[in-house]
Order: C-alpha cells, then sequence, then structure tokens
C-alpha cells in the first residue's frame, strides 16, 4: 500500500505541475512567475490549526494580506492604517471567518514599553477584515493617548530621520509611527481569547 500512496503523490505531482504549465501558457506569464504567485496566494490565505488529542482547538494561526497597488498579482502584509483607504478593500481573503468566538482580547506589545490589551466584540465571529478594523482600532487609541499623556523625547544623534523617537507617555512608545506599522503573523489562544499580534514596522 506504501508503494501505492507514493506512486499517487508521484502522479499527481507532475498532473499539477503540467496543470499549472498548461495555465500559465495560456495566460501568457512566466512559469515562474505562475509558481511564485501560488505561493504568495497560499501564504496570504494561510490558516493553521492545533488541536490537542481529543480535537479540542488550542491555537489558530493565520496571516493577512493585501494586494499591492499598482503591481498586479503582488501581494503583502496589511498595514494598520490599511483600513483608512482602499487597501481595505484589496485585503485577500477578507471575509473569511478565522476566529469563530464572538469574544477576543487583543494584545498590543510592540512598539510599546507598556504593553496593553483591549477587548473586542463581533457576534458573528470575526473576519480578517474585521480584526485589521479592532487592530487600528487598538493603536490609533494607543497613538493618541501616548500624546495626551506625555511628550516626545528629542531625536538622538545618528537616530534614523524615518523613526519615531521614544516618548515618555502612557505606553512609552520608541522607534515608529503608526502608519510604519504592518501585521506579519496572527496567533489566537482559543482557551485564553488572547489574538497575539506578530508585528513589523
Amino acid at each position: 500500500m506504501a508503494n501505492k500512496v507514493k506512486e499517487i503523490k508521484i502522479r499527481m505531482h507532475h498532473w499539477a505541475y503540467s496543470r499549472l504549465k498548461t495555465i500559465s501558457q495560456e495566460l501568457g506569464i512566466d512559469f515562474s512567475e505562475a509558481v511564485d504567485y501560488l505561493i504568495n496566494w497560499r501564504a496570504a490565505t494561510f490558516i493553521s490549526e492545533t488541536k490537542d488529542d481529543n480535537a479540542h482547538l488550542l491555537k489558530v494561526e493565520f496571516n493577512i494580506m493585501t494586494w499591492i497597488k499598482d503591481a498586479p498579482n503582488e501581494m503583502d502584509s496589511a498595514r494598520v492604517v490599511g483600513c483608512l483607504s482602499k487597501e481595505i478593500d484589496d485585503l485577500i481573503d477578507a471575509k473569511k471567518i478565522v476566529i469563530e468566538k464572538p469574544k477576543i482580547t487583543i494584545q498590543f506589545i510592540y512598539p510599546l514599553k507598556n504593553p496593553v490589551a483591549f477587548d473586542y466584540e463581533s457576534p458573528q465571529g470575526f473576519s480578517r477584515r474585521k480584526i485589521l478594523e479592532c487592530i487600528h482600532d487598538g493603536y490609533s487609541k494607543i497613538y493618541d493617548d501616548e500624546e495626551k499623556t506625555g511628550k516626545i523625547e528629542p531625536r538622538p544623534e545618528g537616530y534614523p530621520i524615518d523613526n519615531r523617537p521614544r516618548s515618555d507617555g502612557k505606553y512609552g512608545i520608541w522607534g515608529h509611527y503608526i502608519n510604519q506599522l504592518f501585521i506579519e503573523h496572527l496567533t489566537f489562544d482559543v482557551q485564553s481569547g488572547i489574538l497575539h499580534l506578530d508585528m513589523g514596522s
């Protein structure tokens, strides 16, 4: 049986390869570009569930990505401020419910000296679009409160001109402005209800 399974996998691999090659020729695009597109698409729509021995869901991992403006077939991580522009309409698999719970807590750690968490509700569950809106809401509160409760320190000599100097407010923001933040990866812990953000800048 093991040999039959191996043969099936080999034939399926060759079938998928030849089919993709045919499609790329029909569309008039380079085969390597078609492969890259599929790899990117898989990353964009990625959802992984981890369960225990009793099939109870422990965590859900996923991405939020968007089409790049003026670059057909290219994708990138969604920006926190993306929901303020057309970018939110270009989210990939935006309506897909990735968290089925009606309530979640989002933990905001980067780029903060003093992390904070906010609660959010969505009776129908959370789609990628809804989560991006919640993340933007949270960071907007953080940056607004920081401005009200502290001041930005003088820019040190040699400090990158595009980066935000530290501030001494409620959260102690350092290094980056809100429009520089993007979402690299997300992990939802089902038991605690906490959504962990892996952020980039």
